[in-house]
């Protein structure tokens, strides 16, 4: 796998909008999308950083606390290799997965923050002959992602995408509803028809 990380300056940027939409937001109160500009950064720095990056509107509120703040998380942020790009390879499918895991992992459960926001991009290498001709398979976030930042990027790739491919866990496929939602609605019906859908 290659893993491409943002370079400080996408990274900085970032920031700065985050900041801009804590302060837009309000104290006490959460940037949303569609109300305040940069709040997918916002989203997304916050699950880089985890809780410790405290990035509010009280904590912005001085004179100068924005460029403070942005400066003490950019350090924070060099240790990850911003810019950089990583080389992984595995000789198993368990080690392969276990290196590739903390790049594209977009649980939110990493206590001190997570990396996929640093990820620009994950390509991944195998001797798949469905790939052989061309064709490209992205691996998006749902569509239901409580995550603006990964909710937002999934859309901007679906946009673009010359066809969609819904996937599910096999234990919830057919009850999952943001696969249900993607489905155009005769393959629904049809399914339904057939009882292959779940309610």
């Amino acid at each position: 796998a290659r893993v491409s990380l943002v370079s400080r300056e996408e990274w900085r940027e970032a920031l700065l909008a985050a900041c801009a939409a804590a302060v837009s937001a309000g104290p006490g109160k959460t940037p949303q999308v569609g109300e305040h500009r940069g709040a997918a950064d916002w989203s997304r720095v916050t699950s880089c950083y985890g809780a410790s990056a405290s990035i509010t509107a009280e904590a912005l509120a001085a004179p100068g606390a924005t460029e403070a703040l942005v400066a003490s998380l950019m350090e924070r942020a060099a240790d990850k290799g911003l810019g950089s790009r990583v080389l992984l390879s595995a000789s198993t499918e368990a080690e392969f997965a276990r290196l590739v895991q903390p790049y594209v992992d977009s649980s939110d459960e990493a206590e001190g923050g997570a990396l996929w926001p640093l990820v620009h991009r994950a390509t991944l290498f195998a001797p798949f002959s469905l790939l052989s001709a061309g064709l490209r398979l992205y691996d998006v976030p749902g569509t239901h992602d409580e995550n603006q930042a990964r909710a937002l990027s999934m859309r901007s790739i679906i946009a673009s995408a010359h066809t969609v491919l819904i996937t599910s866990n096999i234990r919830r496929a057919c009850n999952d509803k943001s696969a249900k939602d993607l489905m155009p609605l005769p393959l629904r019906r049809e399914l339904l028809q057939r009882g292959s859908m779940g309610e």
